[in-house]
């Protein structure tokens, strides 16, 4: 790939999911073609930046009110789930999740337990789990884990609203 750039230093960058990212500062000559050559060493998966778009939520509200959005990224390909565990430790809620092939995953939860009935209000721990490609709990592969708190209130009320 040739790009055209001005005389000077610049800083190339190059990202390729599965591989540690680099960056190097290069200097560009005018009237030269400056090569570049890059061996990218592959990444370990690390998950990082779990985050909801809701601490709290009621599922009676409509659409996207009454759910949370979790957010993640992760390094590298591998495989996951996602639970929700209860005040008393207890799992209540649990889903596989697609196989990693981009840095940034995402799912819903909308207050419903494994059982398609609603959760009673109160603090959960929304949990998610991945390993890495080929890698499995019960041949020791090993797992790496994050959590968020988020609550169930019934009193949180929202509804959509007109724009005009």
């Amino acid at each position: 790939m040739v790009h055209e750039l001005p005389a000077g230093t610049h800083t190339a960058r190059i990202r390729l999911f599965g591989f540690e990212d680099y960056s190097a500062q290069v200097r560009v000559e005018c009237g030269n073609l400056t090569r570049l050559q890059v061996e990218l060493q592959s990444s370990a998966l690390r998950l990082e930046d779990l985050r909801s778009s809701r601490t709290a939520l009621n599922p009676e509200n409509p659409g996207l009110l009454g759910r949370a959005r979790l957010r993640f990224r992760v390094s590298s390909y591998g495989s996951g789930s996602a639970s929700v565990i209860d005040a008393s430790g207890r799992e209540v809620w649990r889903r596989q999740l697609e196989r990693f092939t981009t840095w940034e995953q995402s799912f819903d939860w909308d207050g419903v337990g494994s059982g398609g009935a609603r959760l009673p209000d109160g603090a959960y721990t929304l949990r998610v789990q991945v390993l890495p490609e080929g890698g499995a709990p019960e041949d020791g592969g090993q797992g790496i884990s994050a959590e968020i708190p988020v609550r169930l209130d019934s009193s949180l009320r929202l509804a959509y609203r007109p724009v005009w």
